[in-house]
Formats: C-alpha cells, sequence, structure tokens
C-alpha cells in the first residue's frame, strides 16, 4: 500500500515543482528576510506598537525591498524551480527563525547572503530575476558584512580620514592647526 501509495502522488509533487517560479522564490526569501529584519515588532504588543514601529523603519531598507519585489514580480514565470531550489525553500525558515528566535537580527544578512549564494553562481538567462539577486545582495550587505568590516577596521579609516583631512587643511588653509581625529 505505502509504495503505490507514493507512485499515485508523484505527479501530483510534479505538477506543484512547475507551478512555482523562481521569482516566487525570490519573493519568498525577501519576505523572510524583511521580516527578520523588523526587530522592535517583536516587542509590540498592540497595534499601536506594530504602527509605531513600522513607522521606524529605515526609508531606504523600504525601497530596496520593494525594487527586489518588483524585480522578482517580473521575472519569467515559465521558469519552475529545481531542487536545488526547493532544499533554499526548505532551508531559509530554519534559518530565518533560528535568527528571530535568538534576537540577533544582524545575523539575517549573513544567512541571507548563505542563501543567495547558490542563486547567484547558477547561470540564470532571465535579467529581472538577477537584478533582483543583485539589490538582495546588497541588502545582505548592508545588513551584515558592512557593519562588520567598519567594525573590524574603524581605527584604520579613521586614521587615513585624519590624514586626508590635514593634508587638505596643509593646503587649503595653512593657518588651521590639527590635533588628533
Amino acid at each position: 500500500m505505502g509504495m503505490s501509495f507514493l507512485i499515485e502522488k508523484l505527479p501530483r509533487l510534479s505538477s506543484l515543482h512547475r507551478s512555482l517560479s523562481r521569482g516566487d522564490l525570490g519573493l519568498f526569501l525577501l519576505a523572510c528576510f524583511s521580516i527578520s529584519q523588523l526587530e522592535p515588532l517583536s516587542n509590540a504588543v498592540s497595534l499601536l506598537n506594530i504602527a509605531d514601529a513600522l513607522a521606524r523603519q529605515n526609508l531606504f531598507f523600504v525601497l530596496a525591498v520593494s525594487v527586489a519585489g518588483w524585480r522578482f514580480l517580473l521575472s519569467d514565470p515559465a521558469i519552475g524551480l529545481s531542487w536545488s531550489d526547493w532544499i533554499i525553500v526548505a532551508v531559509s525558515p530554519f534559518l530565518f527563525g533560528l535568527v528571530c528566535f535568538f534576537g540577533v537580527y544582524q545575523l539575517a544578512g549573513a544567512a541571507f547572503t548563505l542563501l543567495l549564494i547558490p542563486l547567484v553562481t547558477a547561470n540564470y538567462k532571465d535579467t529581472q530575476f538577477k537584478s533582483a539577486l543583485i539589490v538582495c545582495g546588497a541588502l545582505a550587505i548592508n545588513s551584515f558584512w558592512g557593519p562588520l568590516v567598519f567594525q573590524t577596521f574603524t581605527a584604520p579609516i579613521i586614521a587615513f580620514d585624519t590624514t586626508l583631512l590635514g593634508w587638505a587643511y596643509a593646503l587649503l588653509r595653512p593657518d588651521i592647526q590639527q590635533h588628533g581625529a
């Protein structure tokens, strides 16, 4: 009974395999990432608190998510999901759920990067999907990798900036003296 039941269900599974597109996968990943970035919403207990938390979101983040979502909607709906795409669908709620569970919202960018790597390295002919992946990569960099690099190299960046500023002062206004940063 078990094997015949599975054989009967296989055509239905293959129709589901073809009914979702890569654009749907991108929208799903983008929604998971966006929800995991809404840190203040986890502490909201009333409708007014939720509205306040949404109003405090970064406008550039909202615009970038909107652009990526629009590009995913414009991607080719005829391209179905591959089995590696289904693995991404299965793993992404787990990764973003861990981010939200532990409350380290900056790690959502690392999880997003990990999920985007197989999609970016694949050879897609759909330019809308590729451009949405580029915006998603920028969101992941802005969320995790950018702050990590900046925190790591803050002292050399400030020293370089101070040196350039000292040279500019010496060239433009020699009467200004510089002491430290």
